[in-house]
């Protein structure tokens, strides 16, 4: 090769060519599996003793805490305790923080809504599905038949639960 094309090579192709791979890794870098784009993120609404409460724009996979963690934290008197924290967030949810002034209050076993028994401690969206699909009860104390429900989170929800 001629020292005038070695030069042109090194000083305008071989560049061109790190600039143009440069750019495909950073773009291949941005898409997820298989590179797809990655997914859009979802929108969540936070209520009660949060600091910021309101609508939020989560990454998909987004956990429960991630979510009051946007919301800027746990307002004082927040009951954390009462949540799951590592559950995922669905896109379009509402999330309720209870807080000191949520303290007491019951709900029906019988009647209360997915939503309802979800913010009961220690029930998630599963446990309130399967505590819907085995009504009606007699007693609240039945529900240590429901699985997943065992004497202490029974112990947890009978103050707030009637049948």
């Amino acid at each position: 090769m001629p020292p005038s094309a070695l030069r042109w090579f090194a000083g305008f192709i071989l560049p061109v060519a790190c600039i143009a791979g440069a750019l495909h890794i950073d773009r291949q870098r941005d898409r997820g599996p298989a590179g797809r784009p990655p997914p859009e993120p979802i929108a969540v609404t936070v209520d009660g003793a949060v600091r910021r409460p309101g609508p939020l724009n989560l990454p998909h996979g987004a956990s429960l805490a991630d979510t009051i963690r946007l919301a800027g934290g746990l307002a004082p008197g927040a009951q954390a305790d009462r949540l799951s924290l590592d559950r995922p967030v669905s896109d379009g949810e509402i999330v309720f923080v209870p807080g000191e002034a949520d303290a007491v209050w019951t709900v029906s076993i019988n009647h209360a809504t997915t939503l309802e028994l979800d913010h009961l401690p220690g029930i998630g969206p599963a446990l309130a599905a399967r505590i819907q699909s085995g009504r009606p009860y007699a007693r609240v104390e039945d529900l240590i038949d429901v699985p997943g429900i065992g004497p202490a989170t029974l112990k947890k929800l009978l103050p707030h639960i009637t049948p």
